[in-house]
């Protein structure tokens, strides 16, 4: 009878071991999960912080993908720590800067830009060419273009626009303009420590229109933290002088900032620069993923323009042997359209003040 008993309990036992372990497995990602959490409440200031805030939709993933275990498993606690961690991301996940406005589809757009980060190691410069070719963009902003890179760039795309800036660098922060249109005012920021950007001036109509192309170092570091935020101070500080001299004027600014929307960072540049965020589709899908899926990317590439633009379109392109997506936008002049969440006044200030 014993012996009965004593079979008729395995079963048992191996489900309680299964359900320890689960427990303790929860147990570790609740615990990582707050940990991340927390780390990144600080990120206007410390770049570990920022790092973790940019990883808040990969947290809120993980934080429900341990919140239905936890619940089937009466985990009441780790529940709601979880419930929290969520809470505490979520209000990131709405649009906290102005955003720009959309206009009807059916309008035809006066600029199209496409923005690239090529990377620097990818040597297929054919293929290259031949896709920004294909973008079929009034005005191209290519990044880490290299000096190989950009005598293919001249002897191709170059020739076909017939209007070329550039910058280049021996490192990942060399950048190229082409435009269909004259490119004026031509002017470059940066260097191999904070990063390289280029701005120019093309006339829309009677209008000028300032296009700023922005890659700034990624923040890997205290170091490249301060020096990302100075590079995009001195571009804001740039752009809000040029737009005092030039009242009619427009402005454009695109690229690989190196910063992800759920970042304070994000939102301190867009209100000190007086521009609005263009969201593109929902807003989450990455630009820069190295590897297929959400878990696996970030929203680093951007653009962000003055009131009196409007989107006709923008969409996020396949990648062309690099470890970042083509940023393409349609724009148009002037402003007639709905407004979506006017959360903000998009007016200019003087100087950078909440922008570190």
């Amino acid at each position: 009878m014993n012996d009965i008993l004593r079979t008729t309990d395995i079963p048992h036992q191996r489900a309680a071991g299964y359900r320890e372990k689960v427990r303790r497995g929860l147990l570790l990602g609740t615990a990582a999960t707050v940990v991340m959490s927390l780390c990144a409440i600080p990120a206007r200031f410390f770049w570990l912080s920022e790092l973790a805030a940019s990883l808040r939709v990969q947290l809120i993933i993980v934080a429900v993908g341990l919140l239905i275990p936890a619940v089937f498993t009466r985990c009441v606690r780790l529940a709601a720590v979880l419930v929290i961690c969520v809470a505490l991301q979520m209000p990131w996940m709405v649009p906290a800067v102005p955003v720009a406005a959309v206009c009807s589809a059916d309008r035809e757009s006066d600029l199209s830009i496409t923005a690239a980060n090529i990377w620097i190691g990818n040597t297929d410069y054919d293929a290259i060419t031949d896709a920004l070719e294909r973008s079929d963009s009034d005005v191209l902003a290519v990044f880490e273009v290299g000096p190989p890179l950009l005598d293919h760039l001249q002897r191709g795309p170059g020739q076909q626009y017939g209007y070329m800036a550039a910058r280049p660098g021996p490192g990942p922060f060399g950048v190229a303009l082409l435009a269909r249109r004259p490119l004026t005012d031509v002017r470059a920021f940066g260097d191999n420590r904070s990063g390289g950007s280029l701005l120019a001036t093309v006339r829309i109509g009677d209008r000028l229109c300032r296009i700023a192309a922005v890659h700034p170092i990624s923040p890997m570091s205290p170091r490249r933290f301060r020096d990302r935020q100075k590079h995009l101070h001195q571009i804001v500080r740039h752009l809000t002088q040029w737009r005092r001299e030039h009242e009619e004027g427009a402005v454009v600014m695109i690229g690989d900032f190196n910063l992800t929307p759920w970042s304070p960072n994000f939102c301190d540049l867009v209100r000190a620069s007086g521009l609005k965020h263009v969201v593109v589709d929902s807003g989450y899908e990455p630009t820069w993923q190295p590897v297929p899926g959400l878990l696996f990317g970030l929203v680093i590439d951007h653009c962000l323009v003055s009131d009196d633009l409007t989107v006709v379109a923008s969409r996020i392109g396949p990648a062309f042997g690099s470890d970042h997506r083509p940023l393409s936008v349609e724009l148009s002049l002037p402003r007639r359209s709905r407004i979506l969440h006017p959360l903000f006044s998009s007016t200019p200030r003087d100087g950078t003040a909440g922008f570190r």
